[in-house]
């Protein structure tokens, strides 16, 4: 991709106005739960879930964008950017989910070593059942903590661990003691943002299998845009250095290599399907399998371009493999040594 296309190399690098984001969306989660000080307590719940899901979900993609080093140059200047993010949030994962999720990025896929995939424990508690799937989807990255990083370079320091931790709980008391309604504002927000709602279906939707070739997702609708492009994930794997506002701009100039490929149509069907149908569940979690090259397949429709529906793919029985060219997972090695060089 980079031969045919070296001007990508230019949208490789931090963004530091990330920064206003992150201060912005923190003040406007406080003053949300400033405002929710006048409701009841369960009128606050629903409040949360209308308005304090989304910015709570915005501010977890700008960890993300801090854990990859996309806001300052500086890992450590990021670190504390996250745990800022974080503070809202109430549950102290920003440093820890740093680590996870950059091994993730180097055994994407792979089964036992990827450390943002479900265990195998996971897999066989929940089974089939839609009532398990929904406290999984409600709770579980409060109890499921996924596969351990291995790699000693990416294991959290205790300092920022602690820090991250007394930002965060320390705050509960005083949020509760000033105001119920606000701390079950904050509380209802933060754990649905990863939860039983159209956002929340993400960490899911990003690597349900839909081809063998293909162990991301991309998602482009409403909830991407007002999520800093977090959609955007397969262009993300492929380049995990490029900040969020510029991977529109990867997709549009590589367009030959994306357009082709399965694309999640819809995260609030996706949400439905998975506490309703029993053909998705934690074990569609893709899983790196042998190399197989495919050829794009004639669209369906003139709007497909090359991406299909749920009901589609599930319907006709079979796989549908639609890639140009074989996601390869040698590229991000490429990637890493380009960012490097830089």
């Amino acid at each position: 991709m980079l031969r045919q296309h070296p001007e990508i190399r230019a949208l490789v690098g931090p963004s530091a106005p990330t920064a206003f984001a992150v201060v912005g969306l923190v003040a406007l989660q406080y003053l949300l739960a400033y405002a929710a000080s006048f409701l009841p307590i369960w009128l606050a719940a629903v409040f949360a879930y209308a308005v304090g899901v989304p910015v709570a979900h915005a501010l977890g993609v700008l960890i993300h964008e801090c854990a990859h080093d996309l806001v300052f140059r500086r890992p450590d200047e990021n670190r504390w950017l996250s745990i800022l993010a974080n503070m809202p949030l109430l549950f102290p994962a920003a440093i820890d989910f740093r680590g996870k999720h950059l091994a993730h990025h180097r055994r994407l896929g792979r089964q036992n070593e990827d450390t943002q995939a479900p265990t195998r424990f996971e897999i066989e508690v929940v089974g089939d059942s839609y009532a398990r799937r929904f406290f999984w989807l409600s709770v579980g990255p409060v109890f499921f903590h996924g596969t351990p990083v291995k790699n000693p370079r990416l294991i959290p320091s205790k300092f920022f661990l602690a820090a991250n931790f007394v930002a965060c709980v320390g705050t509960m008391p005083l949020i509760f003691w000033s105001s119920p309604s606000s701390f079950v504002f904050l509380f209802v927000a933060a754990l649905l943002a990863f939860g039983p709602h159209p956002v929340g279906i993400r960490r899911y939707a990003e690597h349900v299998s839909l081809a063998k070739t293909q162990p991301t997702n991309s998602y482009y609708g409403v909830w991407s845009r007002l999520a800093f492009n977090v959609g955007h994930h397969v262009e993300h794997h492929d380049f995990p250095n490029i900040a969020w506002h510029r991977l529109p701009r990867l997709k549009t100039r590589a367009r030959e290599y994306y357009e082709p490929l399965l694309a999640v149509p819809s995260w609030s069907a996706l949400l439905i399907r998975f506490l309703t149908d029993h053909s998705f569940g934690l074990d569609r979690y893709s899983s790196r399998g042998p190399k197989v090259r495919a050829s794009k397949p004639p669209s369906r429709h003139p709007r497909d371009r090359g991406h299909l529906g749920y009901e589609e793919f599930l319907l006709n029985g079979r796989a549908v493999v639609s890639a140009k060219t074989l996601y390869g997972f040698e590229r991000l090695a490429r990637i890493g040594k380009l960012a490097r060089r830089r």
